[in-house]
């Protein structure tokens, strides 16, 4: 898909506007503006364990604000490379149903590639962000719909409740 240049997307009052040496349309280019490795504001430690784990320090880093640069690293290699709870394949699997859930394409495509890398199915990613919609959808209907909280916490007992007890009349 062919995005329109900036020019034939703005109705120009003047000569475009130009911040920081690139102009209005660099910005809205589809192509990647040239990052400057120079303007990383991790700390040297932060930037050589970025560099163990992921083998570079990719350009995304370099773009936080210096209060949050390290504490945003903090929370990747934490959160999402540490050992959790949760197994990386079903951290994989929750960042690519929460990223299609956000419409994020560079989260998408970072956990899609995670999913795969931990030996997720093509089909295992389809149903994990099928559901991802069903919840938003739902989420959508329950808001909407100004459903009371109360309620619903109350049915949603009820419901385990009744599905326990089922599954315990099976069991026996």
């Amino acid at each position: 898909m062919s995005v329109p240049a900036a020019s034939d997307r703005l109705a120009p009052d003047g000569p475009e506007p130009v911040r920081d040496g690139l102009s209005l349309d660099s910005y809205l280019s589809p192509e990647p503006v040239p990052f400057v490795a120079e303007a990383n504001m991790v700390t040297n430690q932060t930037r050589e364990e970025i560099r163990e784990y992921l083998g570079q320090v990719p350009d995304w880093i370099a773009v936080l604000a210096e209060p949050a640069s390290d504490h945003s690293w903090g929370l990747v290699r934490d959160l999402e490379l540490g050992e959790t709870e949760l197994s990386a394949r079903e951290k994989a699997l929750v960042g690519a149903g929460v990223a299609a859930a956000i419409r994020c394409p560079y989260c998408s495509h970072f956990h899609k590639e995670e999913a795969r890398m931990e030996g997720v199915t093509e089909d295992e990613l389809e149903e994990a962000i099928t559901l991802a919609s069903a919840t938003q959808y739902f989420s959508t209907v329950l808001h909407g719909n100004e459903i009371d909280i109360d309620d619903f916490v109350a049915e949603t007992a009820e419901i385990v409740e009744h599905i326990e007890e089922q599954e315990a009349t099976a069991d026996d």
